[in-house]
């Protein structure tokens, strides 16, 4: 049995109701970046919509490694820092939940 490497970077991605774009941005990080990576979804509250967009479509998203961080202050700032401090991985950056355009250049950064 073979065991998946750590991630070396961990994408911090603060969300506030991005249902209608997260998928997209998700699928486009999966398909393009290299590098062995896991996504923080940091959210405020659990009624956001961005968190059932994802849960509900697990399927579509390859193997790509998904978790949910909860704010532990208030909006993006707070998400941000949240996300930070759950972070593992050498390497961290922040993405906007609307971004689909940019995951091509993540393994060059």
């Amino acid at each position: 049995m073979t065991m998946a490497a750590p991630p070396r970077l961990d994408i911090v991605i603060p969300v506030y109701n991005e249902g209608a774009n997260i998928l997209q941005t998700l699928r486009s990080i999966d398909r393009e970046v290299k590098t062995p990576l896991r996504v923080l979804i940091c959210y405020d509250r659990e009624d956001d919509d961005t968190l059932p967009a994802i849960r509900g479509n697990a399927d579509v998203l390859g193997g790509l490694a998904v978790d949910f961080v909860r704010n532990r202050g208030k909006g993006a700032h707070g998400a941000v820092l949240s996300g930070f401090a759950a972070s593992d991985a050498p390497f961290a950056l922040v993405l906007p939940a609307d971004d689909d355009y940019n995951a091509a250049i993540i393994d060059a950064m």
